[in-house]
């Protein structure tokens, strides 16, 4: 099935306001009008609509899939569940209204999946996002790695990713491995803060800030990193921690249930429990100074990218997932080869 993808400017709602929530609803309603008549004149074979994040970006995809008369799948990916459904009941609501329209709720972890069935989205099954494991690959040559022993954090800088305790942690670390750089690549109302950590306790010659990185960019940073770090009390399943494991880095993450169901402790990566400084900071060390376990580590992690989270084999059962629910609509159109899926926001599969 020929896909099509409609990007959407990204707007985290972490932190946001209800009334900022709203307002960027209704921005979404503007584009999903204006949208629609841009695909109706492009091609009028578009059989399904695939939005990614349940929240506002479901809602524009239930739009365009109403105005197409055509089915909806929504994909949770993190935050729209973790955050949103769990912040306000007005938030939970406008999920639940969206999930309930949908043919179906995709949901990119298992504990995400139990999730959505204790909000009461009945309708979700679980497929895990992927990454291009083809493109994105281990560095062999040393004259391609940074000289420098890096760290690379990459995430909104919002109280469930945790960087202020990175920051603390991080002191620790430049005291056993001096020379160390911290790389925090984000955005977020935690912004000033955090900066204001690494001031306090003069870090500021060892952490650099990326606020605005285009994606391109951030995967080359990643390929030269040391030790990718992502201490989220809650994820759904981070493209950027796949991309970490699609490119050989050294794992070092919370042990929130996510990161538990799919990396084994020791083997895939460095686990610690979500709020334990002093055990993050002891990771950290772990992975900058013993070269047999990041060996380790950088092998296995690369193996079970490859194995579970790879665009081939998760492109083949989101095809079947099209073509299954176009066709529990009662399409046999669905099964032409110009028929076509239409793809809104940020998409895992290119």
């Amino acid at each position: 099935m020929k896909t099509q993808q409609v990007p959407l400017p990204m707007i985290s709602l972490e932190g946001q306001h209800i009334v900022s929530a709203f307002l960027s609803a209704a921005l979404y309603l503007v584009y999903s009008l204006i949208s629609y008549y841009k695909v109706r004149g492009q091609d009028s074979n578009v059989r399904l609509v695939h939005a990614h994040f349940i929240f506002p970006q479901g809602l524009f995809g239930l739009l365009l899939a109403r105005f197409l008369r055509v089915p909806l799948i929504v994909t949770a990916v993190g935050s729209d569940v973790n955050v949103l459904m769990r912040s306000s009941a007005l938030f939970r609501t406008a999920c639940r209204f969206v999930t309930k329209q949908a043919d179906l709720t995709i949901a990119v972890s298992r504990p995400m999946q139990r999730q959505l069935c204790q909000f009461g989205v009945a309708n979700s099954i679980y497929l895990p996002n992927s990454v291009d494991t083809s493109s994105i690959r281990p560095i062999t040559s040393p004259s391609q790695l940074g000289a420098r022993r890096t760290i690379l954090f990459v995430g909104n800088l919002v109280a469930g990713k945790r960087p202020i305790l990175l920051i603390r942690a991080f002191e620790r670390v430049l005291a056993k491995v001096p020379g160390t750089i911290l790389m925090m690549v984000g955005d977020g109302p935690l912004k000033d803060p955090v900066r204001e950590q690494v001031l306090q306790r003069g870090l500021a010659a060892n952490v650099r800030f990326f606020p605005r990185v285009p994606p391109q960019s951030v995967i080359q940073m990643l390929v030269r990193a040391s030790v990718f770090v992502l201490p989220s009390v809650r994820e759904g399943l981070s493209l950027a921690l796949l991309e970490a494991m699609a490119s050989g880095k050294v794992i070092v993450a919370s042990a929130n249930e996510s990161h538990r169901e799919i990396l084994r402790n020791g083997s895939d990566a460095l686990l610690f429990h979500p709020d334990n400084e002093e055990e993050l900071a002891e990771q950290l060390i772990s992975s900058l100074t013993n070269d047999r376990l990041r060996s380790k580590l950088s092998q296995s992690a690369r193996q079970l990218c490859l194995r579970e989270f790879s665009n081939t084999a998760i492109g083949e059962k989101l095809e079947g997932i099209y073509l299954k629910t176009t066709l529990k609509r009662g399409d046999g159109r669905s099964e032409s080869s110009r028929a076509s899926a239409l793809r809104v926001g940020n998409c895992s599969l290119n």
